[in-house]
């Protein structure tokens, strides 16, 4: 759904590596809205997965550790730390936020993070404790939402700031059965590599089109824009929150199968993903 099945798509059309720039140029819209995540054996194999990934029980009145950062997209140094509950969090930061205002890019910025000196990096996350995802257009939530329900995970869901009845921007977060230590790169690259299972296995369950759900999204210290409205005029954003189980995210990856190596990401590459600076363009992406 991200790289790895661009090459594969290229490979059935029998182009090279050479043609993606003009392929992508050419067809944007018939790679997005083909079904790569609607295929019969992971249809199947995505709702067993998380099933058996069911941890403990996710309660209103369970911790939700997190960070904020209240200047937008480029306050990266400031962050203030969350002492809430799942319904804190889903109450006092995304519904009482769905009520103001702030133009694009100057929202409240949260990740669900043990972090070591407020700066939004990923050299200063030192845990992760929920999984955020994201969805750009991709499809409707509804399914997603009705699965997970149906599993009985735990997960709060908030239409994002530019959600329009056309174009439907949303999240779900689903709090995670354990925190995910991303310290080290080694316990960052490992996250990064779970989450792409989870992306995959979610997106699949709502029957998302194209790549799903965000594959840009899997470094600890993502920055997560919450749900103020960019106008008076915009209705408030929807927000829902159900309680169940919290999602085993190690089981998750244990169950499912790991992509083949991408011999076109070096080590240097990956280092690189995982360096030190702000991730600012992420933040200005995800809005």
């Amino acid at each position: 759904t991200d790289r790895g099945a661009l090459r594969r798509h290229l490979r059935e059309l029998g182009l090279g590596q050479a043609s993606v720039p003009a392929l992508v140029a050419r067809e944007p819209a018939a790679w997005r809205a083909e079904a790569h995540l609607r295929a019969p054996a992971l249809a199947c194999r995505a709702p067993r997965a998380l099933a058996a990934s069911r941890g403990p029980a996710v309660s209103p009145d369970t911790p939700f550790p997190g960070m904020v950062w209240y200047g937008g997209a480029w306050d990266t140094k400031s962050g203030h730390r969350l002492r809430l509950t799942v319904s804190q969090f889903a109450e006092h930061v995304l519904h009482a936020r769905s009520h103001e205002v702030a133009p694009k890019k100057s929202g409240w910025v949260v990740q669900p993070t043990t972090n070591t000196d407020g700066k939004r990096t990923n050299a200063s996350t030192r845990a992760v404790h929920a999984l955020f995802v994201d969805c750009d257009g991709r499809g409707a939530p509804d399914a997603l939402l009705t699965a997970l329900e149906n599993i009985g995970l735990a997960h709060l869901f908030y239409q994002s700031s530019g959600w329009a009845p056309g174009n439907p921007k949303w999240r779900v977060v689903l709090p995670l059965a354990a925190p995910w230590d991303t310290h080290s790169p080694a316990g960052a690259l490992a996250w990064r590599a779970a989450y792409a299972k989870a992306r995959v296995a979610l997106g699949a369950l709502g029957g998302l089109s194209g790549e799903g759900l965000d594959p840009a999204t899997d470094v600890p210290a993502t920055p997560w824009f919450v749900t103020e409205r960019r106008s008076e005029d915009d209705p408030p954003r929807e927000v829902r929150a159900h309680y169940g189980a919290s999602l085993d995210l190690r089981a998750l990856a244990d169950f499912l199968p790991s992509a083949p190596p991408d011999t076109a990401e070096t080590e240097h590459e990956a280092r690189g993903a995982l360096g030190d600076q702000p991730h600012r363009l992420e933040g200005l992406r995800h809005v």
